[in-house]
């Protein structure tokens, strides 16, 4: 049909669905970057000697436990890694980066209250995992609501929030005290929170799932417009 072509399809479509999820995204992978960095910019803070009448901000770590606070970061993150684009795949693209956030700040939650090395490890480990878990996600959700013409200046400015988020947080160290980088960060996964409530599920995901209609309802662009043209046309054809 001729107000079903390719042509048509992208006169009507809008970007406003594209450019919101891909600033999202930014702010989403900025707090990934923060997260990677935080054990490295506190940890001579953990390691730093201070008077016993100084109320220490940041817990004394030994040699051995500011090496494990810095060595289960590659291991947590490939476990993340490994579960994320399943829980994805399963769950929804929205609610993965949701959990992402909510177990950064979770995360961060415990690191600031800690009190025993134990206790500072399982914050550190949650927002390890977490930073595995929603790494993948952002660069799925962009393929899928993109145009060829968008997908790649997108998705560099996706891989490159990442080293924004870093760069971001080497600032924050730099202009304020150390000990207010965990509020930078955890700020970051909150602000994404708030914002995420307005994002919509990825059509592709609704349509692999058969909810045709909630994917119409939030269809903005031409990519998404293109892809249920062509499940209803096959399920025409299968019928």
């Amino acid at each position: 049909m001729a107000s079903e072509s390719i042509l048509f399809l992208q006169k009507q479509s809008s970007s406003y669905y594209v450019y919101f999820t891909a600033a999202l995204l930014f702010i989403h992978n900025a707090g990934l970057g923060g997260c990677l960095v935080y054990g490295g910019l506190t940890l001579f803070h953990h390691r730093e000697e201070q008077p016993e009448e100084v109320e220490r901000v940041f817990m004394y770590l030994t040699e051995d436990e500011a090496s494990n606070y810095m060595s289960i970061v590659p291991l947590l993150n490939l476990f993340g890694t490994v579960l994320g684009y399943p829980a994805a795949e399963y769950f929804g693209r929205k609610p993965t980066l949701m959990a992402t956030n909510i177990m950064q700040m979770l995360g961060f939650g415990i690191i600031y209250f800690s009190n025993s090395f134990i206790i500072l490890m399982l914050g550190r480990s949650l927002t390890c995992f977490a930073m595995g878990f929603g790494v993948m996600v952002p660069f799925v959700l962009i393929s899928e609501i993109t145009t060829i013409k968008q997908r790649a200046p997108l998705s560099v400015i996706n891989t490159q929030s990442i080293s924004y988020g870093i760069l971001a947080s080497f600032f924050c160290v730099y202009l304020f005290q150390t000990k207010y980088l965990i509020f930078f960060t955890a700020g970051e996964s909150a602000l994404f929170l708030i914002l995420s409530l307005f994002l919509p599920e990825s059509p592709h995901f609704l349509i692999r799932k058969g909810k045709i209609q909630e994917a119409e309802k939030c269809t903005e662009s031409c990519e998404e417009k293109i892809m249920l043209v062509l499940v209803k046309r096959s399920m025409k054809l299968l019928n």
